[in-house]
C-alpha cells in the first residue's frame, strides 16, 4: 500500500505498526519452536514421521505456527485502520468503511495471507467508526 499520501505523522505510525507486527510474528514463531523443542525433549513424536499417540504438543505447536501470520497481519491491519481514521479519514465513516477491505488486504498480504475481510469484522469496524465520530462531536 502506497503511503505517500499520508502525513509524516501518519507515515511514521504506520513504520511503527509494521515492525510491532513483525515482532508479534517472530515472537510466535519462537514460542512454536520453543513448543517443537519442549514436545521432544518430553519425547513426542512430529505427525507424519511415525505413529505415536503422543504428538499433542507438537499439533499444538502447528496450530499455533498458523496462527501467527493471521495475529500478525491482525495487528498491523487493526493500527493501520486506525491510523486511516485519525489522518485521513475522520468523520467519513463511510469511505472508512469502504477503505477496509484495501487495508485489510495490503496488511493480510503482508504475511503471505490472502482472504476476503469478514463482514463483521467490517461491522464491527463500523460500529467503532460511528462510535468514535459520535464522541468527537462530528
Amino acid at each position: 500500500m502506497d503511503y505517500s499520501d499520508l502525513s509524516e505523522a501518519a507515515r511514521d505510525l504506520i513504520e511503527a505498526a509494521e515492525l510491532e507486527a513483525q515482532s508479534v510474528f517472530e515472537i510466535c514463531k519462537q514460542d512454536v519452536s520453543f513448543q517443537r523443542q519442549l514436545a521432544e525433549e518430553m519425547g513426542e513424536v512430529p505427525p507424519g514421521e511415525s505413529y505415536s499417540p503422543r504428538r499433542n504438543a507438537f499439533e499444538a505447536a502447528d496450530a499455533q505456527a498458523a496462527e501467527c501470520p493471521k495475529r500478525a497481519a491482525n495487528s498491523l491491519f487493526e493500527s493501520i485502520a486506525v491510523v486511516y481514521w485519525k489522518h485521513v479519514l475522520r468523520p467519513d465513516v463511510t469511505t472508512f468503511v469502504t477503505n477496509l477491505e484495501t487495508i485489510w488486504q495490503s496488511a493480510h498480504q503482508r504475511f503471505g495471507l490472502n482472504f476476503k475481510m469478514p463482514e463483521e469484522v467490517k461491522r464491527k469496524w463500523r460500529v467503532w467508526a460511528l462510535r468514535e465520530r459520535a464522541a468527537d462531536g462530528s
